[in-house]
């Protein structure tokens, strides 16, 4: 125990003068005679016993309350940390969690405004020569320093929901850095809901010379309904189609969702609309289907309406639709008349074949699927050529030669780690491996039969190169043979992909060319021949954007929101024939952002908060003190403080046990029993 102003103790001498008062006992006795005190004599010997009590006991009294006052004035106290002094100056450390889960709701208000009112009264707690910082998920410049008492609660007042979210180890390094100078105390309040998402499997570690104080605030029941993220069934979007939208839809809340609205709209047009029955936490994925009238940009967003948390009501997204896929078939001698067939008369392709010798590769760029077929050999030009075709994004289809020098394959080949023989093998085979679950063959196959791998009537091979994909290359058998060989090979060293057949396009070699899978592989191999574009980016992600096809005509493209006009200069990079945007964390507000070349509409994005806040599954205090249980109490400790108790109770966080208010009740206490000996204890 530690006295706060011990010098007051030196009047604890007060406590001598009852013992003064009553060994002088001003009162004197007169001598009364009496003619004979036998009947008296019992009476006198009770009177005095109780006399001698009752002054003792007086005495007693009267000590003891002197002796509290005087350490009511002393003010004793017991530290609550290893001996801090309750007077010294703290570096104080409050970190406000403005996430958009405290959106949510309480019987207090907002989250975030209850938050608002702890770190004021936190902020109360302490003495005006405390300094303080605040935190928040954003890691403002202007939150790197410490403040006055005033200011700091002008500083907490300004907070707003940000859509920003940071793991509850980055905050704990970025306290660390805020501790101040050596020998000042520093201690660190979380103020948060706490949700799993941010806190992790464990608690990070703790600096030794940072107190930590976890302060859990709790919601009403909890009620969020959200656009979890959207996707296209098809890889490929182009005019005519009939898409179809795959939507998840997430009931994060405890309560079930019955009827609710949910829209699609698409360049200011309402395209499609469904009605949603969520139970209590459960998701729902439904597909919405609309038409692509015309080519060209497409953006919007899908929304539904639910409270308290609004931020995640609407998913936005932008793809453009394409007037047709370019393919180009390069051929050795006559074209294959099995492409032409396939692709020719389809009016979702523009379908175009040359002799490799007359290939134009400065234009190789504006296709998306090259097919390289029956060439016996690749001259090193086009070898280079489709290498970096691969590379920015392209699809290459290789069915060899009849006749192939395998050394102009092989420096091809190898950048994507395959390998082919020179010497064809002509014992008949068969195509028996397949894997029906492969994004190549999705929607080809119908029935459970086919799902679950079972022997489907597969093409025949008379004639093949041995195929040899390099161990560690990454290289995937889409179809293999009977005998264990590979007859089809894929491999990708970056945004492109690369196909290798066994055998040429001939029927000579295999049944390939007239049965019924070949229309499927190539048709996809044709959707899936560019990377697929993002119909929506996430704030805050370090993911570039890409697009495909534009380039850079003025030195500096700017980024413009449609709805607020929020203006942004991202970083350009230029890949290949597309454009790499980079926002570098700019972007603060979702919607659908214009890429402008000047006054030019050059494309469109679209950008959603991250979902990570909408689950809303907080931690209560019970798994916050076990999860804090490795770190100690001396060092994290877990409070449960209401909004009225929240100022004493930091106050004795921080000034230990003290015991003033005690010693004067039982100062009180003892002149009270004083009074009563006075009163009814008869001598």
């Amino acid at each position: 125990m530690q006295f706060i102003y011990p010098t007051f103790l030196f009047a604890m001498a007060a406590v001598l003068i009852p013992v003064i008062i009553h060994l002088f006992r001003f009162r004197r006795y007169r001598k009364v005679y009496f003619s004979n005190l036998r009947f008296i004599e019992d009476l006198q010997l009770e009177t005095r016993r109780r006399t001698r009590l009752r002054h003792l006991l007086v005495m007693m009294a009267r000590m003891l309350a002197i002796a509290s006052l005087v350490l009511a004035f002393a003010q004793p106290y017991t530290p609550l940390r290893g001996g801090d002094n309750a007077g010294a100056r703290r570096n104080v450390i409050v970190f406000l969690d403005n996430s958009f889960s405290m959106e949510s709701v309480s019987a207090e208000g907002t989250l975030l405004q209850v938050a608002r009112d702890r770190a004021t009264a936190i902020a109360q707690a302490y003495g005006p020569a405390d300094q303080f910082a605040l935190m928040t998920h954003d890691f403002e410049g202007r939150h790197q320093r410490f403040y006055s008492r005033d200011e700091f609660q002008e500083l907490v007042q300004s907070v707003e929901i940000s859509p920003l979210s940071r793991s509850l180890e980055e905050v704990m390094l970025r306290a660390s850095d805020l501790c101040g100078e050596e020998g000042v105390k520093a201690e660190l309040f979380l103020i948060s809901d706490f949700q799993r998402t941010m806190m992790g499997e464990s608690f990070p570690g703790v600096d030794s010379s940072l107190r930590t104080f976890l302060i859990p605030l709790e919601a009403n029941a909890l009620s969020n309904l959200y656009v979890d993220t959207a996707w296209f069934s098809s890889p490929a979007r182009y005019a005519g189609q009939q898409a179809r939208l795959n939507v998840r839809v997430v009931n994060a809340g405890q309560g079930d969702y019955e009827k609710v609205p949910l829209r699609l709209k698409l360049n200011g047009e309402q395209r499609a609309v469904a009605s949603l029955d969520v139970p209590a936490g459960q998701s729902l994925e439904l597909s919405l289907s609309f038409r692509l009238d015309e080519p060209g940009w497409y953006h919007g967003a899908i929304e539904l309406t639910d409270y308290p948390v609004t931020y995640d009501d609407r998913y936005h997204l932008a793809f453009p639709v394409s007037d047709r896929i370019p393919l180009l078939a390069i051929h050795e001698g006559s074209p294959s008349p099995y492409l032409s067939a396939l692709f020719a008369g389809d009016s979702a392709f523009s379908f175009s074949a040359t002799p490799y010798l007359s290939v134009d590769y400065a234009s190789l760029g504006r296709n998306s699927l090259v097919i390289a077929d029956g060439l016996n050999t690749l001259p090193s030009g086009l070898a280079d050529a489709l290498l970096n075709f691969t590379r920015d994004g392209g699809s290459v289809i290789l069915y060899p030669g009849e006749d192939i020098d395998p050394s102009g394959y092989s420096a091809f080949l190898g950048a994507f780690g395959l390998g082919l023989s020179g010497t064809p093998d002509t014992t008949d085979a068969r195509v028996a491996d397949l894997d029906p679950s492969h994004p190549l063959f999705e929607e080809v196959f119908e029935g459970e039969g086919a799902r679950e791998g079972q022997r489907m009537d597969l093409p025949l091979v008379y004639s093949h190169y041995p195929l040899t994909p390099a161990v560690g290359s990454g290289g995937e058998v889409l179809l293999g043979m009977d005998n264990g060989r590979p007859f089809l090979l894929s491999g990708s060293p970056g945004p492109g992909r690369v196909y290798l057949f066994a055998s040429p396009l001939r029927e000579e070699w295999s049944s390939l060319p007239r049965h019924a899978l070949i229309v499927p592989l190539l048709y996809r191999m044709a959707l899936m021949s560019r990377p697929v574009q993002h119909i929506s980016h996430t704030i805050g992600g370090d993911d570039g954007l890409r697009f495909p096809g534009i380039s850079r005509a003025a030195e500096v493209l700017t980024l413009v929101g449609q709805e607020d006009g929020t203006e942004i200069i991202p970083g350009i990079r230029t890949q290949g024939s597309d454009l790499m945007i980079y926002t570098y964390d700019q972007l603060r507000l979702d919607g659908i952002y214009e890429l402008r070349d000047k006054r030019e509409v050059l494309a469109y994005a679209a950008f959603n908060f991250n979902r990570s806040e909408s689950s809303l599954d907080p931690m209560n205090t019970d798994e916050l003190e076990s999860l804090t249980q490795d770190q100690g109490a001396e060092r994290v400790s877990v409070l449960g403080a209401s909004a009225s108790s929240a100022e004493r109770m930091i106050a004795r966080l921080n000034e230990g046990v003290r015991y003033w208010t005690w010693l004067v009740w039982a100062a009180l206490a003892f002149l009270l029993a004083e009074v009563l000996l006075l009163r009814f204890m008869k001598a």
